[in-house]
């Protein structure tokens, strides 16, 4: 019985801290430049939600990474906090995958994230947080 209250109890927390989330990136690839002349191309990535989740070509959707803070002063308890990183573009879209570009980024240097850019394992937000909802990052002094 105790075994299975824990169990519960981890189920409960773990789909609690994913219900914001509506998908996420689950590829990243990018065209090889031939020469030094050429643009930088895009990346093209790949989210886990299509039109069955109602996502249709030109949405913009919000991404941002989830983020552990351990407490310094004890071990005992870890925060997940959700850093906003930008925005993606959908430029194709299947039945529960879609492609997408960058539209924009958010410029907040922060020094606990090693990399700034959307990588694998990001999330993206539903459409009704769209570029106009997401908070944008605080000026930096």
């Amino acid at each position: 019985m105790r075994s299975l209250s824990l169990l519960v109890l981890l189920a409960f927390f773990s789909t609690n801290a994913q219900a914001d989330a509506f998908g996420v990136v689950v590829n990243a690839a990018r065209k090889l430049r031939l020469s030094n002349h050429d643009a930088v191309p895009l990346k093209d990535y790949s989210l886990n939600v299509g039109t069955r989740q109602g996502v249709m070509v030109g949405d913009v959707l919000a991404v941002h990474r989830p983020f552990a803070v351990r407490n310094g002063h004890s071990d005992a308890s870890i925060h997940l906090i959700s850093i906003p990183l930008g925005y993606l573009k959908v430029v194709a879209v299947g039945e529960n995958v879609s492609l997408a570009q960058v539209e924009g980024t958010i410029n907040a240097p922060l020094a606990s994230l090693q990399y700034p850019g959307v990588m694998i394992g990001d999330e993206v937000l539903p459409k009704t947080f769209a570029k106009t909802d997401l908070p944008s990052a605080p000026p930096i002094p």
